[in-house]
């Protein structure tokens, strides 16, 4: 239905706004039109076209090989995937209607063979996809009542998704056939289509792979000749959509709206550059440091194209400059962030990356509220004096700590201790219900408060020997003093450094604008648990939360989430000689590990990993057991990523359980909410507390990262949006061992750096800098 056929070129004039001379075309040897595009590796690009020609370069767009697919010569290819130089998919369709197919190579195009055909009236196909080789879909223009959408689970069968699983069509409502951009997809398995035709454009969502789809309604006006031509994600949540009227293709429009909830709502971003209809529209995978006045904000550079020209957006489609005003009709990047763009008369061109982003090797600026003058405040001097002089006290200390048995839920001798330390310091102190320990250190006004907290469970038994040793071993290249117990790093030596800092403050008399509250947390190794009961019933207090809890000189900012799940299955047993095909717990449960370890972890979601930790069940030898179980732990960055492979987790049990006659029971034991990818985060790492933090480390020489990930209490404040680190409190190694050891000497500066950063985000009083 929605078959617009752009003109050969268009007009070839310098806008004073561009970002370069126009692009020079690759000779791919055709005068095809291409609306196709795919570029699976730096070096290897597919493009496709009318009359079933495409055309490939294995070296960068050097040289081309072009060709047409035998039998698809009344074919327009408005879809194309590829796994690499070999493996291709191709999705071909009539502009008369009535025809289309899918076709695959496996050796670079020197045969093609048709995975699927349809010759249904009015079968119009508008986009190809796929989230790995085995996992695709592809769309079209509606036929029966509703849009047909096909895909494959297994790489080789496609079939129809039925029209109960889809929304209901608006009238007019079909798909745009100009560049192959009005399906992108996301891993594992969610999906974005963009529609136009009836009196709005739209967006469907599967989240499923394809299996069933919604809708969601955009401001972008739509009419038989107007809606969304493209639509891409920088990640799971954040996406742009653009189009417009495809009559209006040169004339400013607002063509390009933006969502920020992966989908659900979206707002109009405003008008692309060049001005008129955008036909394609991509993100590159890579994130730039670019020069200029966009300096310090990484980027994700956005490339729209259509027959006005190419644009290029550096703030997710707020803003545009042109980079060529050359017709082209679609956008793909490769791996590496080079762009490539396909239109008539066989013209294909790449944007190299470095020019596409103003890419550069300079460092961005983060704001920071270190100021080496506060180096020279006298207080802090004294205080930082204080820590030195009595660190060996302070090693002390941290051996105490470390030889009381402190397991998650049997905290409360250590508790007790923390206890009557902070009181000795004059501090209020209390313990609430769940046995944190919190002392507030109050300040004279106008700061902000900031929270430090350092865990006093391990994960050791009760009856563990925790007699610490006094050793010396080989550091990061140096001969140093360590001391070796289990719990002796994690996390015992937080909690030494945070009395220190508390001692050395009231010594010196520092006096702060903000508060300072000090927590020594309970049951952290079981989930965050006390941490988590501090922010639930303290809502609003913390303006920052530091952590004191990982390996010297890293700066975590955001959370890893963690979904520990039992999962069970049930039957009625029998005894081995009558077992024959009987209903089977544990063959089901083997099944269910068997297929949860092929589910792929994509590469450009932030990671994830998996794992089947205990395996229970049985009584007997001789007989089917009546109940096994295996746990899971799941644990990613990013929120999308982690929900959707504990769906796919579920099915693999739901399938297995099924296919052997049992029921199946899951139990959810730990939900750590994630905190998102770095991407996700950009926000985050520019609060001044990170770079606060790495300037603070700069002091004594170490090179902190800034790593959007973590694992300890910091996590509890990044989900609920609260500036949040952790920053570690000694070198050390084989946490959660028995062999568990630290290093003595590198605990004196973690411990200046956590003061320093306290003093820098909540201010001194009466100074001003």
């Amino acid at each position: 239905m929605m078959r617009p056929v752009p003109a050969a070129i268009a007009v070839l004039l310098l806008a004073p706004h561009m970002l370069s001379a126009q692009l020079p075309p690759r000779q791919t040897g055709t005068d095809a039109e291409f609306r196709a595009l795919h570029s699976p590796t730096a070096q290897v690009v597919w493009a496709a076209g009318r009359g079933g020609v495409y055309a490939l370069t294995t070296d960068g767009g050097a040289t081309w090989r072009t060709d047409s697919v035998r039998g698809a010569a009344g074919l327009f290819f408005t879809g194309a995937w590829a796994a690499d130089a070999r493996n291709a998919l191709l999705l071909g369709t009539s502009f008369d209607g009535g025809l289309a197919r899918i076709y695959r190579t496996t050796d670079g195009g020197s045969s093609w063979t048709v995975l699927w055909e349809s010759a249904e009236e009015g079968v119009f196909m508008d986009a190809l996809q796929c989230w790995t080789t085995a996992h695709c879909v592809a769309y079209g223009d509606p036929v029966g009542g509703a849009l047909y959408i096909v895909r494959t689970t297994d790489g080789r069968t496609w079939n129809r998704v039925p029209a109960s699983a889809l929304p209901t069509l608006i009238e007019g409502e079909a798909g745009f056939a100009a560049s192959g951009t009005t399906l992108t997809l996301s891993p594992p398995s969610t999906g974005w289509i963009g529609t136009g035709g009836g009196s709005r454009a739209r967006v469907y969502v599967t989240r499923d792979g394809g299996a069933s789809w919604s809708a969601a309604d955009t401001p972008l006006q739509g009419n038989s000749t107007s809606g969304i031509f493209g639509i891409a994600f920088r990640d799971s949540l954040n996406g742009v959509a653009a189009g417009g009227n495809y009559e209006i293709r040169s004339a400013e429009h607002p063509n390009v709206i933006r969502t920020t909830d992966s989908g659900r709502t979206w707002t109009v971003a405003g008008s692309s550059l060049p001005h008129g209809v955008r036909y394609g529209i991509a993100y590159s995978p890579v994130t730039f440091t670019p020069m200029g006045d966009a300096a310090g904000q990484s980027i994700r550079p956005l490339l729209a194209v259509g027959p006005s020209g190419i644009g290029v957006s550096r703030d997710h489609g707020a803003t545009w400059s042109t980079i060529d005003t050359t017709h082209y009709n679609t956008v793909a990047f490769s791996p590496n962030g080079d762009g490539w763009v396909g239109g008539p008369n066989g013209r294909v061109a790449r944007i190299d990356r470095a020019a596409l982003a103003g890419a550069s090797s300079t460092q961005p600026q983060y704001p920071t509220r270190f100021d080496e003058r506060m180096l020279q405040q006298t207080a802090v001097r004294d205080a930082l004096a204080w820590i030195e002089a009595r660190f060996e006290d302070q090693v002390a200390e941290w051996i105490r700590i470390t030889e009381i048995p402190g397991t998650s839920r049997h905290e409360q001798e250590r508790a007790a201790y923390v206890k009557a330390q902070l009181e000795a310091e004059g501090l209020v102190v209390t313990i609430d219900s769940i046995g944190n320990v919190i002392a507030r250190r109050p300040g004279a006004g106008g700061g902000e408060t900031v929270v430090f907290a350092a865990h006093m469970d391990t994960v050791h038994p009760l009856d563990t020997d925790v007699t610490v040793k006094h050793d010396s071993a080989e550091v990061a290249g140096r001969r140093s003093r360590v001391l070796r117990a289990p719990g002796v790093h994690d996390n015992s030596a937080s909690v030494a450094n945070m009395l220190a800092m508390v001692r050395a403050l009231n010594r010196a008399d520092v006096r702060t604008r903000g508060d300072l509250i000090f927590i020594a947390t309970a049951q952290e190794e079981l989930g965050l648990l006390g941490m988590e009961y501090w922010l639930e019933h303290n809502p609003g207090v913390a303006d920052v939360l530091v952590a004191l809890d990982g390996g010297l000189p890293d700066v975590n900012y955001g959370a890893l989430g963690i979904y520990w799940t039992r999962y069970s299955f049930h039957g009625e047993g029998s005894h081995t000689n009558t077992s024959h095909g009987r209903p089977h717990p544990a063959r089901a449960l083997s099944d269910a590990i068997r297929d949860i370890y092929t589910i792929e972890i994509p590469e450009y979601m932030g990671g994830a990993v998996y794992n089947v930790g205990m395996l229970a069940g049985g009584k007997i030898y001789n007989a089917i057991p009546e109940e096994v179980s295996f746990t899971m732990d799941l644990r990613s960055v990013n929120p999308i990523l982690l929900n959707d492979l504990d769906t796919q987790i579920d099915s693999a049990v739901a399938r297995a359980a099924a296919a052997h006659g049992v029921a199946w029971a899951k139990e959810q034991t730990l939900r750590n909410r994630a905190g998102g990818t770095a991407q996700m985060l950009e926000e985050r790492r520019a609060h001044p507390l990170i770079q606060t933090a790495i300037d603070a480390h700069g002091v004594y020489g170490m090179e902190a990262r800034a790593i959007a990930t973590g694992s300890t209490d910091a996590n509890a404040g990044v989900v609920r949006g609260i500036p949040s680190i952790s920053i570690g409190r000694a070198i050390g190694g084989d946490g959660h061992t028995l062999s568990e050891w630290a290093e003595v000497d590198s605990a004196l500066p973690a411990t200046k750096i956590a003061l320093l950063i306290g003093l820098a985000m909540t201010g001194l009083a009466g100074e001003v800098y």
